[in-house]
Parts: structure tokens; C-alpha cells; sequence
């Protein structure tokens, strides 16, 4: 067991600092994403998937945590991402200062209607768990 009074306040900060932060909309992660995403969508071509992506990010050295890049660069509102059937996936960029603003990948083959749209910060909240003594929910 660590004595707290061993532990000196420089130390603690050094490591403090020294840990991973989460991934900002900035960051080398998201940027370089971004441009990866850009370049589909100029090209036409269908959205890369998530295990593409990874791969792209650890040629790069960066850190390989994909859902959390896409995340930061919904919540910036810079894409809009679009998911149907069969997880094909559609990104748009929603970024207005860039050129290809509005623009999208490759649609899905089918066609059809997105399943769910992915557009900026959602609530992180959770459905309220039931207690005892009250009424259970029911579905009508």
C-alpha cells in the first residue's frame, strides 16, 4: 500500500499529464480523418469501414479508437453520418468552410431510408432503471 504523505503533489501532476485525453475535434486523430473522409466523398466512392480506418490511423501512429474520432467530429458538426441497412454507412460533410460541403459518399446499393442519422452531440443519458415498489412499465 502507498503512504499518501510518499507521494509528492509534482509527481501526481506529471502523471496526470502524462495520461491519455480524450479525442478533441482538433486533434491530429480527427484531422487526419477528416481528410480521409473529404477525400471519399470527393472521389464518390463508398464510406471506408471501421476496421479501414483503424488501419489508416495506425499507419499513422495514432491512436486507433475510431467510434470515439467519429464522435468528436459529429459533435463539431463537421459530418453527418448516415446508417442503413446492413450497417452501409453514409458520411456527409456538413462542414461549411469546406469546399465540399453537402457533399456525400456512395449511397447504398438498395437505396431505401437511413436507419439512423449520426449529427452532433446526443444526450448521454440512460433509460431510468425500475425500481421496487413501483409499477413496472408496460408496452401498449
Amino acid at each position: 500500500m502507498v503512504d499518501a504523505d510518499s507521494i509528492r503533489w509534482e509527481d501526481a501532476q506529471q502523471v496526470r499529464e502524462a495520461r491519455p485525453r480524450g479525442v478533441k475535434a482538433g486533434g491530429a486523430e480527427s484531422e487526419f480523418l477528416f481528410e480521409l473522409l473529404a477525400a471519399t466523398v470527393g472521389k464518390g466512392e463508398r464510406c471506408p469501414t471501421r476496421d479501414d480506418l483503424a488501419g489508416a490511423l495506425y499507419n499513422n501512429k495514432m491512436s486507433r479508437n475510431v467510434p470515439a474520432v467519429l464522435e468528436a467530429l459529429t459533435d463539431a458538426r463537421r459530418i453527418r453520418i448516415y446508417v442503413y441497412a446492413e450497417n452501409w454507412r453514409v458520411v456527409q460533410i456538413t462542414d461549411e468552410k469546406h469546399p465540399l460541403c453537402g457533399k456525400r459518399t456512395q449511397g447504398p446499393p438498395r437505396g431505401g431510408r437511413p436507419i439512423r442519422t449520426i449529427d452532433g452531440p446526443r444526450e448521454k443519458s440512460r433509460a431510468q432503471p425500475w425500481k421496487p415498489g413501483t409499477p413496472k412499465p408496460t408496452r401498449e
